[in-house]
């Protein structure tokens, strides 16, 4: 294991960290500064250009704020063809003021964008023009009204489904147009800004499930989260990138960056800035010396970058074909060759990195702390280091000439963590389905963990629901290069016992208890020794003299048995979610008992039934697990001295013990041996004599069957079981609990 390394001065690390994270705090992380320079101009003569499209020919069109939507002439030298034109600000028709457009590939069959969406700034309507494929160029198919006449639409971007999104100049709208290819397209509002006012738009269809929705406002880039198809109300998240003055916007999909311009900083002041919207990096110099930046497009794998050195002069402006420069866009890979999850460590001695070079000539180097690079040539779209030791590298990626570097740190680790020692449950040892599983593990390290199949992530303490049976966990540590630990493994037994305590199937002790007039409440437990909202689940109660809870059919639902005046037993099954079933009549005669207690008691798997005669005789009534008895054995005798008695696994070692109350308050655990008897008793509490009433559990959640007792005031007190026969500190749960006159289990 290795601390992590500190990037080195010139060398900051990238890391996952998103960019609105960043901007909420005003944080700007700083991509490697390395300014590119503009080359000579694709496009000279251009008036406020905001946008470009590339047609099926491979020719751009530009969005010109003077001559209109039209073709260039060439992108090298090129000049706007004026035949071609549709509208400006010269015209009478068509695009009288074009903003940003955006194309469509509305025809599977042909290649290329045979629909351009063309908002006018100069009125209510986006102008569409369809692709001639005769004619080798765009023509004027119909206009679209947006709203009313005083709003003005600036840019239009296209959707990862074929749709578009539009937004306004001096309006909060957000619409969407769900077919530009339509004759009647439809078109309908999805959300509002929280400020009037965007000249440039942005769609990245991650993160949300309709995609967000990037905008250049004066004083910032503006994320939108998308509504869901057929709801409206976009989510506007703030800031995400805090650019004075943007004005123009562009999202590589490949690379997952966002560029924005800038306008109105004074001559040679304004920027490319690039924004690496995975890690939230900015790197604020990409393009430097600009004035005006009014628009960005793609051609040919390089960005399109519309200057204007003074808009208010028609044909001032140029545009710039910039390659968008060298990227480390991933890596390193891990030992199995999967990409890291940090990019910070790696437990591969050779990692290979992933980069974009834009067909730039470039050399790789891979240096340790202190240590001179070592340049080498590269190319393509990877490079894999030679073999390196554990220790904290930097992988630099540069330009041959050296005009541009850009580098990452990482470190190599490869000695996996100490296995965990586990802390519970105990080897050997017996616990309820609910088994709470703790270890102490290396510091730094994640957990995983597995009973029968693959491992999974998991944080500690966890608790495990178990089947009843032998069951064998394993736990491993794994370390932030992703070398995981000889696992640790503990092997115990699941009684099952906690099945009787649960009755609306959530995996949680509960507590059902009776009032003074019959009625039957739930008390669901939170797992914590507390309670969620009670429910009624039974009225007419008060004809039993005697309740006990057990799942006696076999089902998996906890069911209640209870006994009537007359001495007839009446089962009835649990639905498993607090209710029931129809009652069944399952014995007579059972009136000649004092107490009744459930419990799997001979270890078959069936729920039991143990009474106390009027002599104080025990009977063990073997559940055949259908909600019937086997033939009764009597397991004891001189029971009558006890006030009180709750079976449950007190002890931790997987048999049904049996708790009991004498007369003066002394309580007595005999540990059951599995078979239906007992072993010799042990006192584990005096002073019990003050509760009127006591009921089992692991109200907790902690793996221990617990004791929950009411004091002569109606105050509920949890003492938790230490798994081993014995209490830890009491906790007060309730009051008034007081009009009960019993409380189940």
């Amino acid at each position: 294991m290795l601390d992590r390394p500190s990037p080195r001065e010139g060398a900051p690390l990238s890391r996952p960290a998103a960019v609105l994270a960043a901007a909420a705090v005003g944080v700007a992380l700083a991509l490697p500064v390395h300014a590119v320079s503009a080359p000579a101009p694709v496009a000279a003569s251009v008036t406020d250009v905001r946008g470009t499209v590339t047609d099926p020919r491979g020719q751009v069109w530009v969005a010109d704020s003077k001559a209109g939507f039209c073709r260039l002439t060439a992108t090298t030298s090129g000049t706007i063809e004026e035949m071609t034109c549709l509208g400006g600000a010269d015209a009478g028709s068509s695009v009288g003021l074009p903003g940003v457009p955006a194309g469509f590939d509305t025809d599977p069959e042909s290649p290329g964008l045979e629909v351009v969406l063309i908002p006018d700034r100069s009125a209510p309507l986006i102008v569409r023009a369809r692709w001639d494929a005769a004619a080798g160029s765009y023509r004027p198919a119909g206009d679209l009204t947006v709203l009313d006449d005083l709003v003005r639409p600036s840019a239009v971007v296209a959707a990862a489904d074929g749709g578009a999104y539009v937004v306004m100049e001096n309006a909060r709208t957000v619409l969407r147009i769900d077919d530009p290819g339509a004759e009647q397209p439809h078109v309908r509002t999805v959300g509002f800004t929280t400020s009037p006012g965007a000249r440039s738009v942005a769609f990245a269809e991650e993160p949300t499930e309709a995609g967000r929705l990037y905008l250049a406002e004066s004083d910032g880039v503006t994320v939108l989260d998308l509504p869901p198809q057929g709801r409206r109300g976009t989510e506007e998240t703030g800031p995400a990138v805090e650019v004075s003055d943007s004005s123009a916007l562009l999202l590589s999909d490949v690379t997952g960056e966002l560029l924005v311009g800038t306008s109105g900083r004074g001559p040679g002041r304004d920027v490319v800035e690039r924004v690496d919207l995975g890690s939230g990096a900015v790197d604020r110099e990409w393009l430097t010396g600009q004035t005006n930046v009014s628009g960005l497009g793609w051609f040919d794998s390089k960005v399109l970058v519309a200057s204007d050195s003074d808009p208010a002069t028609p044909g001032s402006g140029a545009i710039h074909a910039v390659p968008l420069g060298l990227k480390i866009v991933g890596g390193p890979t891990l030992a199995d060759g999967s990409v890291a999850p940090d990019p910070g460590w790696t437990n591969d001695p050779t990692p290979t990195f992933t980069i974009r070079t834009d067909g730039l000539a470039v050399e790789c180097a891979v240096s340790g702390a202190g240590e001179e690079p070592v340049w080498v040539e590269c190319g393509g779209e990877s490079f894999t280091s030679a073999a390196l030791v554990d220790g904290s590298y930097d992988f630099a990626l540069r330009q041959v000439d050296g005009s541009e570097t850009v580098r990452v740190a990482f470190a190599v680790d490869t000695t996996p963590p100490a296995p965990p020692r586990i802390t519970s449950p105990a080897p050997g040892g017996s616990v309820p389905e609910r088994v709470v599983l703790d270890a102490q593990v290396e510091d730094g390290t994640t957990t995983e963990y597995a009973v029968d199949g693959e491992f999974a992530p998991t944080s500690l303490p966890v608790t495990l629901r178990l089947p009843p049976g032998e069951q064998t966990v394993r736990v491993r540590s794994v370390d932030r290069a992703k070398n995981t630990s000889p696992p640790a493994q503990v092997t115990f037994m699941v009684s099952g016992t906690r099945a009787r305590l649960d009755f609306n199937g959530d995996g949680v002790a509960d507590v059902m208890g009776r009032d003074s007039v019959g009625r039957l409440w739930l008390y669901p437990g939170d797992g914590g020794g507390g309670w969620l909202g009670r429910v009624q689940v039974g009225s007419g109660w008060n004809g039993f003299t005697m309740v006990a809870p057990g799942d006696f059919d076999g089902d998996g639902a906890v069911d209640v048995m209870g006994r009537d005046s007359v001495g007839r037993l009446w089962l009835y099954p649990g639905d498993g979610g607090g209710g029931w079933l129809g009652r069944v009549q399952v014995g007579s005669g059972w009136n000649g008992f004092t107490m009744v207690a459930p419990g799997d008691f001979d270890g078959d798997g069936a729920v039991d039934v143990m009474g106390r005669d009027s002599v104080g005789r025990l009977w063990l009534y073997p559940g055949d697990g259908g909600g019937g008895w086997l033939g009764r054995v009597q397991v004891g005798s001189g029971w009558n001295g006890f006030t009180m008695v709750a079976p449950g696994d007190f002890d931790g070692d997987g048999a049904v013990d049996v708790m009991g109350r004498d007369s003066v308050g002394r309580l007595w655990l005999y540990p059951g041996d599995g078979g239906g008897g007992w072993l010799g008793r042990v006192q584990v509490g005096s002073g019990w004599n003050g509760f009127t009433m006591v009921a089992p559990g692991d109200f907790d959640g902690d793996g221990a069957v617990d004791v929950m007792g009411r004091d002569s005031v109606g105050r509920l007190w949890l003492y938790p079981g230490d798994g081993g026969g014995g209490w830890l500190g009491r906790v007060q749960v309730g009051s008034g609990w007081n009009g009960f006159t019993t409380l189940l289990p």
